[in-house]
């Protein structure tokens, strides 16, 4: 998994935005 960037909700896994 990605790292939890300033959203933890929005995840960015290769370059694209999966909501969590």
């Amino acid at each position: 998994m990605v790292k939890r960037h300033k959203n933890e909700r929005t995840v960015s896994c290769c370059g694209v935005q999966v909501r969590f």
